[in-house]
């Protein structure tokens, strides 16, 4: 995927967020079920005190929430590149003490320079890859926050398996019918495998959702320097609408 249809994928999801911020952290309270499901597996291996956490994509902070309830020594970072849902997610008085925010935009701008030399302890990416256009990105990306951890750090994944779903399949926006009457235009021949449209709230609102398919994520985690150790599914209506994954930087 070329550049100026990355960006202009990831424009539809900037106006999503910019327009839509607060319908959307209000279905975003609650934390999902399989976070419990993740904790008890990360717990096993010890909780760090203090816990340093980056949130990558963070939203309103719910995941920060949820940790802080858990973890008193929370020292949490969220990133998003959504201004408006950051400040939502700094209101919030409980993610642990001196959180830190950063806006920063996986597409348009540099995540290794905005982290500067922060290492964490846990980095959570939970509904990220499928808005991040083009599967270099999505695997530079990982392999950047792979490289952020600590010693004995932990890279939690998620991904929506939104290819399995029929009831997702149906939602889809043809991108013919994007282009009739919306911008900006995109050229679907410039598009990877599984990049779709989909409607938020009977039509008011768009984003652009790559469905992954059933190996996609753990293809791409193949290919960099790191072991998973830990898979499962659970959330949604199923129980198993997300895939989660614990990874851990290959011992050198």
């Amino acid at each position: 995927m070329n550049d100026a249809t990355a960006r202009a994928l990831n424009a539809i999801n900037r106006a999503f967020y910019r327009e839509r911020a607060a319908d959307f952290s209000a279905t975003r309270e609650g934390p999902w079920p399989g976070w419990r499901l993740l904790w008890q597996e990360l717990a096993l291996r010890g909780v760090p005190d203090p816990l340093r956490v980056l949130d990558v994509g963070c939203g309103n902070g719910r995941w920060g929430r949820f940790l802080a309830e858990r973890a008193p020594g929370l020292r949490y970072t969220g990133l998003d590149a959504s201004p408006e849902l950051l400040e939502l997610a700094a209101r919030t008085g409980s993610l642990g003490r001196d959180p830190e925010f950063l806006r920063v935009d996986l597409v348009e701008d540099d995540l290794a320079g905005a982290l500067g030399d922060r290492r964490f302890d846990w980095i959570a990416c939970f509904g990220v890859l499928h808005h991040l256009p083009g599967r270099e990105r999505r695997r530079a990306l990982l392999a950047e926050l792979l490289a952020r951890l600590a010693p004995g750090g932990r890279l939690c994944l998620t991904c929506w398996r939104l290819s399995q779903f029929e009831r997702a399949r149906r939602r889809i926006l043809p991108w013919e019918e994007w282009n009739q009457s919306r911008e900006p235009r995109i050229d679907p021949g410039r598009l990877e495998p599984g990049d779709h449209l989909l409607p938020w709230d009977l039509g008011q609102g768009h984003r652009y959702v790559h469905f992954a398919h059933e190996g996609e994520t753990a293809e791409l985690l193949a290919e960099l320097p790191c072991r998973v150790l830990e898979c499962f599914t659970a959330d949604g209506r199923s129980g198993d609408a997300n895939r989660y994954f614990v990874v851990a930087p290959s011992v050198p």
